[in-house]
């Protein structure tokens, strides 16, 4: 199997404490689909990996990004985003499942108050 290079930008959200990582040359899914706890991330191995990260709170996976909520008093994205793109792109080289079949996907994720606030 050929392996893949990914390229990830980041794109900073109006909550300081979210980031966006975008895949510009790739899709991870077509639903979004959102994970809080280590223990519930059992159909996506990419949201159980950055949950096990200790200053990860929240993960949101979407058409071409992830956006990761970090928990309070942790340090700032500066030093953080390294370890994250390394990371995914790792995740994504090495062709590794994004989700599971069975994974929950949003129910109205429009309207979904929380992953709004996250993002926005």
């Amino acid at each position: 199997m050929e392996k893949r290079t990914a390229f990830i930008e980041f794109e900073g959200v109006p909550n300081p404490d979210a980031i966006k990582l975008v895949v510009k040359n790739g899709i991870l899914t077509d639903e979004p689909y959102v994970y809080t706890d280590w223990s519930k991330a059992s159909t996506s191995p990419l949201a159980k990996k950055l949950l096990m990260l200790r200053y990860v709170d929240e993960v949101f996976i979407n058409f071409n990004y992830v956006s990761i909520l970090k928990k309070p008093d942790t340090p700032d994205w500066d030093s953080l985003l390294p370890e994250l793109r390394m990371m995914l792109k790792q995740h994504l080289e090495n062709n590794e499942p994004i989700l599971y079949l069975g994974a929950e996907k949003l129910e109205n994720p429009k309207s979904d108050d929380v992953i709004l606030q996250m993002v926005h």
